[in-house]
């Protein structure tokens, strides 16, 4: 045990100054103690015994171990890495070593995405271990003082590197925790890479032993970074698939027979098929996930829990599915057991487009969502919701009344996705197809009247900057249903996947002509206008692609393009930036310019010619990496720079505006 200090009463000491600076900074809840985590921490004792030993010593730093500042542990969907994941940051935090814990969750809004990574790792950091508290509460103060949202070269070495370069190499190891970096999907070709070599890079120089344990499926754009020279040279490297079968097969058979017992009426199943064991352990082909779904099928229906295992033992009927893997397999028989009564021939019309419907939001959805929300979102009602949900119960997982729904593992929505895997057209959601749904359920929600409005907080002092706002977070919860947040954030992503349909472009020509700038306002009150740029080139993207209308060009001049004005700003605060002002109106545009001109922090500047930098430098690769502020005044700006800039979010619109 290294807890020299009890953090119970190290956190009394500290003020509310030095707690609210804390939670100043941008964090999820990303813990391995999380609720979304509950499910990986079935690990059975005596299971994985040799690799847990293995990683104990490597986080010990005994002899026995290579002691590099990384740990790699790879495997195959389902192969149970996070619930060893979980399993060891359980084990570090009763000894005193864990120093934070990040679970990447495929699905969840803010934990699919590196934005919170680094900031989360060091708010648990400065909170798991005392003896940090103090480096990384004086980091945290100068970091914010450039904006909460930066680059995660700056995050990592200002809140993390620097704070803990100060801390005595006598120091206890501490370890973090990464988990499911696959399943991280925002960007993640271009982001997943550049994390890990930045810790690669970095972590070494902390003076004393600082490890990191990174968990992850086999990805191409994944297993490049494992395979770089940068890695090779400073970390451990452990595969799943290398375990020999045998003793995988073991854990498994020690694991059903576990869960069996535990049935109630488990005797009379292994009475009835003494081999059900043995049987189960070969058809899971060294996948714990198979195993745990297979349980789940006997534990919601106790029923036909006989009947039910029959089925997932026979071979008879599957001939057709015989290429596949037993996990596919698997999941095949819970959606046609689920529905065989609605989708027979002929299959109920009614049932089958509203499975279709809470199928592809499983699958495509980029936050989980409650079934209050996903029926404002996509027009299936409540309780259908919960008639489907109900009948997949061994696959998605709703605790409660009004619960988010999730997947008990993300390889079910990317089976469901996979034509190769999921071959039943009742089952299939082409991405293609039910993107244009979903992209027309955003649109057509931020459309409609009422829900994007100027004020949408209902503040007395429209003209306030965010800073000044108490509770912010909790009015927009309040303020912004969760479905408009929802559109306000993914429209574009679900647009630029999906096929060019005439309606998708009726709603955005109402959205871009009547709604941006509201948009652009909702936006900064959820704090995330860092955005609007990558959604604004998503959609020129779409119609540059996919749009076979010779007016395409015109749609995009017409309604984004002749909004944007370049400017070349230069604060005494910041390097120089350049930015994209979105506005309405000439009128709009001459207060805008009228206010930067008399503001102190900037140089007089003269607008003409500017507007002829426009095509050039949206077509730059910088522009997908703006930054938005938005000035007193109610103009927004979004920023880019080669170095750090201080942004202002602000979401006052001018009276001039009568869009509501």
């Amino acid at each position: 045990m290294y807890a020299g200090t009890s953090l119970r009463c190290f956190i009394k000491v500290l003020n509310v100054d030095d707690m609210r600076t804390l939670d100043s900074l941008p964090h999820a809840d990303a813990s391995y103690r999380s609720a979304l985590n509950e499910l990986k921490s079935g690990l059975l004792p005596g299971t994985r015994s040799d690799l847990l030993s293995e990683i104990d010593e490597w986080a010990k730093g005994e002899p026995s171990a290579h002691n590099f500042a990384l740990y790699v542990l790879s495997g195959a969907a389902g192969t149970g890495k996070s619930t060893i994941a979980y399993e060891v940051a359980r084990r570090l935090e009763q000894n005193g070593m864990l120093g934070a814990s990040f679970f990447f969750v495929r699905g969840a809004e803010d934990l699919s995405t590196t934005r919170f990574v680094f900031p989360t790792i060091a708010y648990q950091l400065a909170q798991q271990q005392p003896v940090l508290m103090p480096h990384i509460l004086e980091a945290t103060r100068a970091f914010l003082k450039r904006g909460n949202k930066q680059q995660m070269e700056f995050e990592l070495d200002e809140l993390i590197i620097r704070p803990l370069k100060k801390v005595p190499a006598s120091h206890h190891p501490v370890i973090v925790i990464i988990d499911a970096i696959d399943e991280c999907t925002e960007l993640a070709q271009d982001l997943i890479p550049k994390m890990l070599y930045l810790l690669a890079r970095r972590a070494p120089e902390v003076p004393f032993p600082f490890r990191v344990l990174i968990t992850s499926r086999p990805e191409y754009h994944i297993e490049t970074a494992f395979e770089s020279v940068e890695f090779r040279k400073g970390s451990n490297r452990f595969r799943l698939q290398d375990i020999p079968r045998v003793v995988v097969d073991h854990d498994i058979m020690q694991f059903l027979e576990d869960r069996v017992s535990k049935l109630r009426d488990g005797s009379e199943l292994l009475h009835v098929r003494p081999d059900a064991i043995v049987e189960l352990t070969k058809k899971a082909e060294g996948l714990f996930i198979y195993a745990s779904t297979a349980i789940n099928v006997l534990l919601r229906d106790p029923e036909h829990a006989v009947e039910n295992l029959n089925t997932l033992l026979a071979d008879g009927d599957l001939d057709s599915l015989s290429d596949l893997s037993q996990l596919d397999v698997l999941y095949m028989l819970v959606l046609k057991n689920a529905f065989k009564d609605y989708l027979g021939t002929p299959p109920n019309p009614r049932i089958a487009h509203m499975l279709k419907t809470v199928l592809a939001g499983i699958a495509l959805l980029q936050d989980h969502l409650s079934p209050s929300t996903m029926e404002s979102l996509v027009g299936v009602s409540v309780t259908d919701i919960r008639f489907i949900i109900r009948r997949l119960g061994s696959v998605i997982l709703l605790d409660e009344d009004d619960s988010r729904i999730r997947p008990l593992h993300a390889s079910f929505p990317q089976f469901l996705i996979d034509s190769d895997r999921c071959r039943d057209p009742s089952f299939y959601i082409d991405p293609a197809v039910h993107h244009v749904d979903l992209a027309n359920a955003c649109l057509s929600t931020l459309n409609r009247r009422g829900n994007l409005r100027r004020n949408i907080c209902d503040l007395p002092n429209p003209a306030a900057f965010k800073d000044e706002i108490e509770n912010l977070a909790a009015l927009v919860q309040r303020q912004i249903p969760s479905h408009v947040q929802y559109a306000c954030v993914h429209w574009a992503f679900h647009l630029c996947r999906a096929e060019f349909t005439l309606k998708l472009t009726e709603y955005l020509g109402v959205f871009c002509s009547t709604k941006l700038l509201l948009w652009l306002q909702t936006l900064s009150f959820m704090d995330r206008l860092d955005g609007a740029p990558g959604a604004l080139l998503d959609l020129r993207n779409w119609y540059q692609v996919r749009a076979p209308l010779p007016s395409a060009g015109t749609f995009i001049l017409r309604y984004v393009w002749d909004r944007a004005v370049i400017l070349a700003i230069k604060t005494r605060y910041s390097s120089y930036t350049t930015g994209i002002a979105l506005h309405w109106s000439t009128s709009i545009w001459s207060t805008a310019v009228q206010s930067i001109y008399t503001s102190p922090p900037f140089p007089q500047l003269h607008a003409a010619g500017l507007l002829t930098r426009i095509p050039r430098l949206i077509r730059s690769r910088n522009a997908s990496r703006c930054y938005p502020l938005v000035l007193r005044g109610g103009t927004c700006v979004c920023a880019w720079s080669k170095g750090r800039t201080k942004a202002y979010s602000q979401s006052y619109i001018p009276q001039t505006d009568a869009g509501s």
